[in-house]
């Protein structure tokens, strides 16, 4: 716990795993190693699951820079990163051991949230004078 303290960017919501979770990042601008983590969340509360100090039930070392978000939904993670050529943003869908398939994403790219009665991914953008939400429809993304 000591040596591997959170730093959270940004959390997302994960309805898939049982019990629920929520997905957390960090944001990093020049290394590699930003990591997602994961907390269980308790079935009656909905809270956290934990007193004081809760461990994350899983990490991961991404191998991205510049994640501005990220979402698992069903064993798959979607992770939205800002552009590493000051131009627009990606998205990209991985896993624990596999490669990443690169979508293009638009300039400012920010969190993802997944709404499974509709089976669209939303989103929006950062930047100030050209902020906009949008969606991705998942089927096009697998």
């Amino acid at each position: 716990a000591d040596s591997c303290r959170a730093k959270f960017s940004f959390v997302a919501l994960d309805r898939s795993t049982a019990p629920h979770s929520l997905l957390s990042g960090e944001y990093q601008v020049d290394r590699i190693d930003g990591r997602l983590l994961r907390w269980a969340l308790d079935e009656e509360t909905g809270r956290l699951q934990g007193v004081e100090d809760i461990p994350a039930v899983e990490g991961f070392a991404t191998g991205h820079t510049r994640m501005q978000g990220a979402l698992s939904w069903q064993g798959r993670y979607y992770l939205h990163c800002s552009s590493q050529l000051a131009v627009f943003g990606r998205l990209y869908r991985t896993g624990p051991g596999r490669e990443s398939v690169t979508f293009a994403g638009p300039d400012g790219p920010e969190d993802l949230y997944y709404d499974p009665t509709t089976n669209r991914l939303w989103s929006h953008t950062e930047d100030e004078g050209d902020r906009n939400v949008y969606y991705s429809d998942m089927d096009d993304l697998d």
